[in-house]
């Protein structure tokens, strides 16, 4: 089997993310990238929403490297603490302030005064907290616990959640001026199955990386391997993209990562996919009635156009079905060449030789 090499655009360390070290080669993730860049130079408190994996905080990162700050980004994950500990962990506390408060210690409003604060998974935070957070938004002082001195704190305020934040004020378990002083504008993060220019993209970053870390000379997937990384639906975003790539590169024998390299729970994704080409029974359009023995066979693409996954193929000569195919994929991408190529599970050279 053939080998795709495949390269990073963009390098990937340790550091805060930067707008122009966003990965991407879809659609609705560059308009998340603009609106990054216009958004960066103000002020507003930003809330950042999508599912869990999607790269939320890789954009709050964005948010405060593009913009003028000079103090640090602080964050927090809000579901990672009690009330109480969360409480401290944002207000600090003074000496002696309870048991076992033995010295003082800076919380993160006052960490983050000149910087940016990231509150992740802002809709974890229990009611009587969110009351206090709220009055130190509107004012920019806090008092820590057990003190008595105010302090001031200038900071950008940015969110995240993978909730429906709209629905838990409407149930009552956030508050609704809390919800619109941290949502002066809203960033939707689409999840990955709605991106697929970038699987490759980002897989492409993941691989390098760890080809690296583990001192392993990996340079690309196989095209079955490629294949099933564009078909699947990731349903745990980036971030379960980014584990299979680095178990399967520690798992490669070879310089291209290959089916064997992936987790059993995709080659049996891969195995039923393979098996989705069906005739039916009986499948009902607007003009005729299509049954078993007829002349035309339904194939299951996987695409989601005018909610069906279904492309009418004749049956015909091999190439005459392939040409269907490609045709209905090239439609279906906007005859984007390079993303009908990725989902065909073939090089765009391929794609034009047949087109």
């Amino acid at each position: 089997e053939r080998g795709l090499i495949v390269s990073p655009r963009l390098s990937d360390g340790s550091r805060q993310k930067h707008i122009n070290e966003i990965v991407t080669n879809s659609i609705s993730m560059s308009h998340i990238v603009e609106m990054i860049s216009r958004l960066a130079p103000s002020n507003l408190s930003i809330l950042i929403t999508g599912e869990s994996g999607v790269g939320k905080q890789v954009v709050a990162e964005a948010l405060h490297t593009s913009s003028a700050r000079k103090g640090p980004f602080i964050d927090a994950h809000c579901a990672s603490f009690s009330p109480t500990l969360l409480e401290d962990e944002l207000f600090g506390h003074e000496k002696g302030a309870y048991t076992g408060a033995i010295n003082a210690k800076k919380g993160i409003f006052e960490r983050a005064n000149g910087g940016t604060l990231f509150l992740d998974e802002i809709a974890e935070i229990d009611p009587s907290v969110q009351v206090k957070l709220l009055k130190v938004i509107e004012q920019k002082r806090f008092t820590p616990l057990g003190g008595s001195r105010e302090i001031e704190s200038d900071f950008r305020l940015i969110c995240a959640t993978n909730k429906n934040l709209k629905k838990e004020v409407q149930e009552g378990r956030f508050r609704e001026d809390l919800y619109y002083r941290i949502n002066k504008m809203n960033l939707e993060v689409p999840p990955l199955r709605e991106r697929a220019g970038d699987i490759t993209a980002l897989a492409a970053l993941f691989l390098a990386r760890y080809s690296k870390e583990n001192k392993k000379k990996v340079v690309g997937f196989t095209e079955e391997a490629a294949r099933i990384l564009l078909s699947y639906k990731w349903p745990g975003n980036i971030r379960e993209l980014q584990n299979v790539i680095e178990v399967a590169t520690v798992l490669s024998s070879s310089e291209f990562i290959t089916t064997d390299d992936l987790p059993p729970y995709l080659r049996d994704f891969a195995r039923d996919e393979s098996n989705k080409i069906v005739q039916s029974d009986k499948f009902k359009t607007d003009e005729k009635t299509y049954r078993q023995g007829d002349v035309d066979t339904i194939l299951d693409t996987t695409f989601e156009n005018d909610e069906a996954r279904y492309v009418k193929i004749r049956l015909s000569k091999l190439k005459d079905m392939e040409r269907d195919l490609i045709k209905a994929t090239l439609d279906y991408y906007g005859n984007n060449k390079t993303l009908a190529a990725e989902a065909l599970g073939i090089n765009r050279k391929s794609l034009a030789n047949k087109a």
